[in-house]
């Protein structure tokens, strides 16, 4: 659950997949007590982990007034999904989707064929997201879902982290933070997205880009 028990106060946190959410969210657990299970933490009744419900089905088990101060972090949806490409990519070789019969490192493949492999990726990912929204404990669902909670504040990932920071500690009563580590970052392979590719990101994620990024 991104809820957060500091100095007295209730904090929401609404943890959308790939924002840099991961190092918010240890940063926001060093300052007090996560409430009702955190990063991998798995509760059977959820349809995804705890940390990642969006607003809809967060608002089943919290009341929009219960939070003192509720928060989200988006990311440029084109961004987003790439570093989703690479979340599930760790080992850094093709899966046996598509056409791809025989696994392939990245390091044995031109750009262009990187980037004919994330459409193939691409499409089955928007594929298993429109079976079941949930899919990938909610990777997939538009950021939009997830910021339809009243009050809500919203940062972009492109005006960096120590914005969040600043507020959440104001807003705490808490001194200025100083940098805090990035988590859940490494080195990425050359990825261009094909002109496919970014027109199916912009169908998927239209409410996103006409709310932060138009």
């Amino acid at each position: 659950m991104p809820l957060y028990h500091i100095n007295g106060k209730l904090i929401l946190f609404m943890h959308i997949p790939k924002t840099g959410g991961t190092s918010v969210d240890h940063w926001l657990r060093s300052l007090g007590t996560p409430i009702l299970g955190s990063i991998g933490a798995e509760i059977d009744w959820l349809p995804c982990v705890p940390q990642h419900l969006h607003a809809e089905a967060l608002a089943k088990l919290v009341p929009h007034g219960a939070p003192d101060f509720a928060f989200a972090i988006v990311r440029h949806p084109e961004k987003r999904m790439v570093s989703e490409f690479f979340h599930r990519h760790k080992d850094k070789r093709t899966r046996q989707i598509g056409p791809y019969l025989r696994r392939r490192s990245f390091d044995e493949m031109t750009t262009g064929q990187m980037s004919r492999y994330f459409e193939v990726w691409q499409d089955r990912a928007f594929a298993k997201f429109r079976k079941y929204p949930f899919w990938d404990d909610n990777h997939v669902r538009p950021q939009s879902a997830f910021t339809n909670w009243p009050g809500l504040h919203v940062f972009r990932f492109e005006d960096g982290l120590q914005s969040v920071y600043d507020r959440v500690t104001g807003e705490l009563g808490l001194p200025r933070v100083g940098e805090v580590p990035r988590l859940n970052t490494g080195r990425k392979h050359a990825l261009v997205l094909t002109e496919r590719a970014r027109t199916r990101i912009r169908a998927v994620y239209a409410q996103d880009f006409d709310t932060w990024y138009s």
